[in-house]
C-alpha cells in the first residue's frame, strides 16, 4: 500500500527529515546512510512529528501517470 507523509500539526505534506549521506567512491554518488527522527514542516514552520496516511486509489493512479 502506498502512503503519504504529513505534518502532525497542520496536515501538510511539505515536510522534511534530518538525514546523513555518505560518499560512495565506486559509484561517485552520495548515498543515504541514515534518516533521523527530527522532522520539520515548511508549511507551518514547526518542528513536528510525522503521520502516515494511505493514498487514495485515484491519487495513486495520478502519480503513476
Amino acid at each position: 500500500m502506498s502512503i503519504t507523509i504529513h505534518c502532525a500539526h497542520c496536515g501538510s505534506e511539505n515536510v522534511h527529515r534530518d538525514a546523513f549521506a555518505s560518499w560512495n567512491t565506486k559509484t561517485q554518488e552520495w548515498e543515504l546512510a541514515a534518516v533521523y527522527d527530527a522532522a520539520t514542516c515548511e508549511a507551518c514552520e514547526n518542528d513536528t512529528t510525522l503521520t502516515e496516511r494511505p493514498m487514495q486509489p485515484e491519487t495513486a493512479r495520478e502519480v503513476a501517470a
